[in-house]
């Protein structure tokens, strides 16, 4: 099967006033950890989110480790899992977890995520994890993971050969006529009713529409029309709103690995080495 590796910066910057805590980097408080970590300490949980990121392996080098949001079932709700080889079944019981696997490789302060569209939040709550795991509020006054970026987003629109995704959304004060929206078609709905829209549009696979890319690339006023506008290429995740590139990269992975953590911290750490 196939899957997507995104990439992100870990920005880190010290605290400009002296510190009383002495000068220490996130290494230093890595191995620290390490020292006296008990086996509670390799979990997160941040409850009232509802996620939870576990410490699979650490070292002075590298963090891997899983992160994932959990969800209630409530009282009474028809859920069930199945055994997809003879489809016997279990009850499922209180919680729920859906999950992915990261690599923070401490030298490059670089991290590669397995991507999963069901495990929101991660660069909110990555740096919290890493705020209170490490002790870094006491040497940082700036911890936040930021999407590997790219300046030259008309080149990146112009080099694309596979555009497989387009999503956008906007709101009523931005296009007035809400022009994208055919509201003959949703039972007679006053236009003027619709506050705002989410639209997904879903490609052909490796269909290139060079005058869309172009005309897009040559737009300026995007950030104002629109919340937001992404488009899923070959040259990773590009936001014309915040004019960005999430580089990514698509692999195969065979279905019975998935699970097999040697194998993902293995490719994880092969892929996360092959980027400048």
């Amino acid at each position: 099967m196939e899957r997507t590796l995104l990439y992100y910066d870990l920005v880190l910057e010290k605290k400009r006033q002296i510190n009383v805590f002495g000068d220490s980097t996130l290494k230093d408080e890595v191995v620290k950890f390490k020292k006296k970590a008990t086996e509670n300490d390799y979990t997160y949980l941040n409850r009232p989110d509802g996620v939870i990121i576990e410490v699979i392996k650490i070292d002075s080098s590298n963090i891997f480790g899983s992160y994932g949001r959990l969800a209630n079932i409530d009282d009474g709700e028809l859920i069930r899992s199945r055994n997809k080889d003879d489809y016997s079944f279990e009850f499922l019981e209180t919680l729920i977890e859906t999950y992915t696997y990261f690599l923070l490789n401490l030298e490059k302060n670089q991290i590669i995520l397995l991507h999963n569209n069901k495990c929101g939040g991660f660069i909110t709550y990555f740096s919290k994890f890493l705020r209170e795991k490490f002790n870094l509020n006491e040497h940082y006054d700036i911890v936040s993971i930021a999407p590997i970026k790219d300046d030259n987003i008309r080149e990146k629109l112009l080099q694309t050969t596979e555009l497989d995704q387009i999503k956008f959304s906007y709101s009523s004060v931005q296009l007035m006529d809400n022009q994208f929206l055919t509201t003959n078609e949703l039972y007679e709905l006053d236009k003027t009713s619709i506050r705002n829209a989410r639209v997904t549009l879903q490609l052909e696979p490796q269909v290139k529409n060079n005058k869309l890319l172009e005309s897009l690339s040559s737009k300026d006023n995007i950030s104002q029309q629109f919340n937001t506008f992404e488009l899923s290429t070959n040259e990773g995740l590009i936001d014309l709103v915040e004019k960005k590139l999430i580089k990514k990269v698509s692999i195969k992975i065979n279905e019975d690995e998935i699970n097999n953590l040697d194998v993902i911290e293995n490719l994880l750490s092969e892929n996360l080495s092959s980027i400048d």
